[in-house]
């Protein structure tokens, strides 16, 4: 994720990582777009119980493909995604740009 985090960094967008567990309570921060990388079941898991569902237009769920073959990964299924693999970078800015326009819009944010 830090090539990710260089390019918000150009855009003059400030970003913070860290992992599930240290996200405090199961809602997201106002006017903020969460990116929820899943990588194992754990973080499936994880996401399900605590995220899945609520606020999905402050979300980006981005899956390894390696997790569609767990059953709690296939839950994930039910809800957009980007998932790792060929065309990644692609489909990531896509959705990116996206969910952050209609962010930007929804909060009457202005960038510099």
């Amino acid at each position: 994720m830090e090539p990710t985090r260089k390019f918000l960094r150009s855009l003059g967008i400030a970003s913070a990582s860290c992992t599930l567990s240290e996200l405090d309570g199961d809602a997201l921060h106002d006017g903020t777009l969460h990116i929820f990388v899943v990588e194992t079941t754990a973080d499936a898991d994880g996401f399900l119980r605590r995220f899945a569902g609520r606020q999905c237009e402050q979300q980006l769920l981005v899956v390894d493909r390696a997790v569609w073959s767990d059953p709690r990964g296939k839950e994930l299924m039910a809800y957009s995604s980007v998932t790792l693999g060929d065309d990644f970078a692609h489909r990531f800015f896509e959705v990116f740009g996206s969910k952050l326009a209609k962010l930007v819009h929804e909060t009457g944010a202005v960038a510099a």
